[in-house]
């Protein structure tokens, strides 16, 4: 098991991996600082919540989803020796495109990875900054950096468990675990023969994350191609959601974010009803929402 300090790099579109010599009498206080780092993201958490491409967890609440290529790509040179590993050009430092910081969990042989996102916050040189030398100031010119503050995420037994996907997908691609509608995908959406777009270039162009991620979901199901426009609105009236039409009889997509998000939540089967209050929710969008 390494007790090392490693680097994920990205010099160009290929993640590798690169190890940290430190000296051994700062090694144990760098390994002390994962372990509580790591105290600190499972402090309150109760529950694991499968990723969806939306959800914002909790306070008591982290992320988690099968770990893509790049991160399978630590674990398995975890497994290798440590010297078999480049060290990291001290040299060209500001130029190895560090996205991450990570160690190896020594807990009862756990074999969890532990990761910080790396930014250029982290990188002290690119800053005006001067350390105590004596009884004076001098300014730093060496290659140095920081430690982040906080664990992005964790590895363990092949799952990626996380708070933030913002920052998750600055160290890893996600595109595996993450997709969206593309350009295309969303023309094709605003033109399909069910619906209306009053302007569709518009409609494109105030697309955020959430709805292409809603749109890709909806043409993944093809809830368009399996449902009649007059069986969508039938659902709709019977469960209590108001869905407008045009004099041809096409559903009218709304123009407005905040109801377009709303409407393509009910055709992605993301609005129910609570049981008891008779509320509706949207759900898998952000977070719960009354609607």
């Amino acid at each position: 098991m390494n007790s090392e300090l490693f680097a994920a790099c990205r010099p160009d579109q290929k993640l590798i991996v690169k190890r940290i010599l430190l000296r051994k009498d700062i090694s144990g206080e760098v390994i002390a600082i994962f372990h509580e780092q790591e105290s600190d993201f499972w402090e309150g958490v109760g529950e694991e919540i499968t990723y969806d491409g939306g959800y914002k967890p909790d306070a008591d609440e982290c992320l988690t989803c099968d770990a893509p290529d790049e991160a399978r790509l630590l674990v398995n040179e975890m497994s290798k020796n440590a010297t078999s590993i480049p060290e990291i050009d001290t040299k060209n430092f500001q130029n190895e495109k560090i996205k991450a910081l990570f160690m190896e969990s020594s807990e009862n042989g756990s074999g969890k990875i532990l990761i910080q996102q790396f930014t250029l916050r982290e990188m002290l040189s690119r800053k005006i900054a001067y350390v105590i030398q004596g009884n004076v100031f001098r300014r730093l010119t060496d290659a140095s950096f920081t430690l982040p503050n906080s664990l992005t995420c964790i590895i363990e037994n092949d799952k990626l468990k996380f708070k933030s996907f913002h920052n998750l997908k600055t160290i890893f691609d996600m595109t595996s675990i993450y997709k969206e509608a593309t350009e295309e995908d969303i023309r094709k959406f605003a033109s399909h023969s069910t619906l209306f777009v009053g302007d569709p270039d518009s409609f494109y162009a105030s697309t955020d994350q959430i709805t292409r991620k809603l749109i890709y979901s909806i043409q993944k199901s093809n809830i368009l191609g399996r449902y009649s426009k007059e069986r969508i609105i039938q659902i709709a009236s019977e469960e209590g959601f108001g869905i407008n039409r045009t004099i041809d009889g096409k559903i009218r997509v709304p123009s407005k974010k905040k109801e377009r998000k709303m409407f393509l939540s009910f055709l992605d089967d993301r609005v129910y009803k609570g049981p008891f209050t008779d509320e509706r929710y949207m759900v898998g969008v952000g977070s719960r929402r009354q609607i």
